[in-house]
């Protein structure tokens, strides 16, 4: 079907999840006579993954956390399908079950799933999962309707409360509304990053940007207006061609979706406020993708132009001009083409997708053409990559030097393989059959390849053995054989393996994953570059009580750091980690113990600056999902731990990007009520540097002068003052505050903040207790010791501390 996808709709993977559970969970509590359990089903427990994945390409995962209604669960599966697990003990928190009856069905392009009292239809949009209650046969008006989900609390989260972090997006926003900005996008010049996003601050969706410059400053704090044309713009995407940049969108300034686009210089300046339109055709154009050829960008798009979607392009010239006003007709076969995805060989591009020109609603093919820089279809009538029966889906392509190889999960026989298929240079289908990397009993997913310089290595999750899931693997050569046409097991120990990671060290790969043979552990193994498994009874790189979970690994040129979640301690995940040098020895067989703080860290990352290793998580020691890291040198020593962000409301889905020299730019989302002291109402993209410009989170060792920092500045209704302190032995970083009335406990160190008006007047002062206090701060409402507001003005702020001495100036406006 045409059905054209809904806007402006931000959602993450868990709110996907969260929203999908919720949608199931209500079913027996609104008929009030069953508890939530399954009538058992003959395929269960992978109904419900197969759904997902055919509508948003990312099943449900063993083991994966889900939060609902501020409760966490982990999801399971069992003889009664998906169960979600209740991880916290506060509260009457119980496992829930999502119910599975039968096989879900294909219904005019849906996939329609049947629940003991209703048929739900789920749908695919550009926010991600939707689903319809197509029929209840009990409570019909109150469940026929299309879902939606939202997770807020109450806590209140501004601006200034934000400490050693900064916005992207820093503009005023007058209405209380739940305003959103969304889907960012960033690139770097060289010199600044420009990030890219689609912002709702004037009820419709524009697309705003703003420069960052390495130091962290923003250098555009109210944004860079990329369009603001009427109606919605969103789903920008910016890449750089050595002088300036290209950003390009979906607009409906038409009342149509177009794709438009707008160079924006390094300095910030929009090149062409009105937008470059490059594709105003008829009906629908959608999902932009932009490269770079070193002379013209070609943008490629889902066009809806003729009956169905079709694969059209448009070169660009570095000054603005589109070569091609009508479009490159890619592919226009009949019936749906979506899901592309290009990559450049030196002289062409090859562009391949998924299609649905056979006209089967439970068939999808993978076609790709090639494209010369000149703009020039090579392919008119696209080329046949893979017209297997059923669904071939999430094609991705890459270069060897010489071929292509296109990859994908494939539905041919009653479940999921894993095939690939070459394509050279000149559009040839060097495998008309496809490879078959894996086409074992039951099914294999999510596959993961690395090329070594010889051969690739594709690993995955198997099913092959239906009592577990195991860790396989295969080398395909740059000829297109399959070196290893069983797999590699590289682990098929009792239970589950989950989870496959892997890094090349140079000579070997390291592949790590979740193991259940004894518990959930941590396990890994090396691979030769021939294919040897070279710990065929895996690596216990962790086998601590209770469960390990989610591994991550990275190589910093002589060993590995393997990290992981873990609950050795109770029933609460830590972060651990291990080190593994090359010959497969475990350098810390006992964990690094990288965090043990309060209730949940979970979802740990990992990657090598060039020095030390940097560690994010996500982190619940505050009641709320916070964002938290550790620096780890080689020797596998914690260097510092430090909050990344700690602030009210959840922060979520960090993520980490290299810079110049040892920089990494870690970017996450997070809600904010007010700025400058206007209602925002919004998530905002955040960012913050490692390693941490100013006053350090978590600073350690001797400091050897006092440091005091006042933020915002000026401000208005708050202001947060942070300090450093000098120390001679650190015990502890914990303070209390203490207002000057109260009385303080005896404590080691006392920290006076006081604050002057321009005439000297004392108007406020706090008094910190603390056991040899490295870093603190607190939050300054503008009033005085009485609960009076202050009028607008200059003010001093003085930190003292056993003999030490520091002033700063703050600004308060009215």
């Amino acid at each position: 079907m045409n059905n054209k996808k809904k806007r402006g709709c931000i959602m993450h993977l868990a709110e996907i999840l969260f929203f999908v559970v919720m949608f199931f969970l209500i079913l027996s509590p609104v008929y009030g006579e069953e508890r939530n359990t399954l009538e058992k089903s003959t395929n269960a427990p992978f109904n419900v993954s197969e759904v997902i994945e055919k509508v948003t390409h990312h099943p449900i995962r063993e083991g994966e956390r889900i939060v609902i209604k501020d409760r966490v669960y982990t999801a399971y599966f069992d003889e009664r399908g998906v169960v979600l697990k209740a991880r916290e003990t506060k509260g009457d928190a119980e496992d829930l079950v999502i119910p599975i009856i039968g096989k879900p069905e294909i219904r005019d392009g849906k996939v329609v799933y049947q629940t003991k009292y209703s048929e739900i239809a789920f749908e695919g949009t550009n926010c991600g999962l939707r689903y319809r209650q197509l029929m209840n046969h009990r409570h019909e008006s109150r469940l026929h309707h299309y879902g939606n989900i939202a997770k807020l609390k109450n806590e209140k989260v501004t601006e200034w409360s934000r400490q050693g972090e900064f916005l992207i997006d820093t503009n005023v926003v007058y209405v209380p509304a739940p305003l959103y900005q969304g889907s960012p996008s960033v690139a770097f010049d060289g010199t600044n990053y420009l990030v890219v996003w689609q912002d709702e601050r004037n009820a419709y969706s524009d697309i705003y940007g703003a420069r960052v410059s390495q130091s962290g400053t923003v250098l555009d704090p109210s944004g860079i207006p990329i369009s603001t044309a009427a109606y919605d713009q969103y789903s920008p995407s910016v890449a750089f061609d050595g002088t300036n940049y290209l950003v390009v969108w979906q607009d409906e300034r038409s009342w149509s979706d177009d794709i438009y686009g707008a160079r924006v210089s390094q300095s910030g300046t929009v090149l062409d406020p009105s937008g470059i339109p490059i594709s105003t055709a008829a009906y629908y154009q959608e999902s932009p993708s932009v490269a770079f050829d070193g002379t013209n960008y070609l943008v490629v798009w889902e066009d809806g132009r003729g009956s169905s979607y079709d694969i059209y392009g448009a070169r660009v010239s570095q000054s603005g001009v589109v070569l091609d006003t009508s479009g490159i007709p890619i592919s226009t076969a009949t019936n749906n083409q979506w899901s592309p995805s290009v990559a450049f060989d030196g002289t062409n591009y090859l562009v391949v997708w998924e299609d649905k020109r056979s006209g089967s609603s439970s068939d999808s093919d993978i076609y790709g053409a090639r494209v010369s820089q000149s703009g020039v279809v090579l392919d008119p009538s696209g080329i046949l990559i893979s017209t297997a029966a059923y669904y071939q889906e999430s094609p991705s392509v890459a270069f060897d030097g010489t071929n292509y190889l296109v990859v994908r999960q494939g539905y041919r026989s009653g479940s999921w393989d894993i095939y690939g298929a070459r394509v050279s240079q000149s559009g040839t289908v060097l495998d008309t059959v496809g490879i078959p990397i894996s086409t074992a009993t039951n099914s294999q997913w999510f596959p993961s390849v690395a090329f070594d310089g010889t051969n690739y290595l594709v690993v995955w999750t198997d099913g092959r053995s239906a009592s577990s899931w195991d860790i396989y693997g295969a080398r395909v050569s740059q000829s297109g054989t399959v070196l290893d046409t069983s797999g590699i097991p590289i682990s098929t120990a009792a239970y589950g393996q989950y989870s496959p990671s892997v890094a090349f060290d140079g000579t070997n790969y390291l592949v790590v994953w979740q193991d259940e043979r004894s518990g959930s552990d941590i396990y890994g193994a090396r691979v030769s570059q021939s294919g040897v498994v070279l710990d065929t009874t895996g690596i216990a790189i962790s086998t601590a009580t209770n469960n390990q979970h989610s591994p991550s690994v990275a190589f910093d040129g002589t060993n590995y750091l393997v990290v992981w979640e873990d609950e050795r301690n109770g029933s609460y995940y830590d972060i651990y980690g291990a080190r593994v040098s090359q010959s497969g020895t475990v350098l810390d067989p006992s964990g690094i113990l990288i965090s043990t703080a309060a209730y949940y860290q979970e979802s740990p990352s990992v990657a090598f600056d060039g020095t030390n290793y940097l560690v994010v998580w996500e982190d619940w020691r505050s009641g709320s999902w916070d964002i938290y890291g550790a620096w780890v040198n080689p020797s596998g020593v914690v260097i510092d731990s430090f909050p990344v962000s700690e602030q009210p409301r959840n922060q979520l889905s960090p993520a980490l990007a290299h810079g110049s020299g040892n920089q990494l730019l870690i970017t996450y989302s997070g809600w904010v009520d007010y700025i400058n002291g206007h209602p925002a109402n919004t998530m905002r993209i955040w960012g913050k540097f490692y390693p941490f410009p100013g006053i350090q989170e978590g600073a350690r060792g001797k400091i050897q002068e006092a440091r005091l920092e006042v933020y915002p500045n000026p401000f208005r209704n708050a202001v947060s003052i942070k300090f450093q302190i000098p120390n001679q032995k650190v015990v502890s970083r914990q303070y209390s505050i203490v207002s000057n009335n109260g009385v303080a406990s005896s404590q080691k160190s006392v920290v006076s903040i006081k604050i002057y008006d321009a005439t000297g007047r004392l108007v406020k002062s706090f008094s910190l207790t603390t056991d040899y206090c490295v870093l603190g701060s607190i939050v300054w409402d503008g009033t005085d010791d009485l609960g009076r507001r202050l009028p607008s003005g200059v003010y001093l702020v003085r930190l003292e501390t056993d003999g030490f001495k520091q002033i700063e100036k703050a600004i308060l406006l009215r």
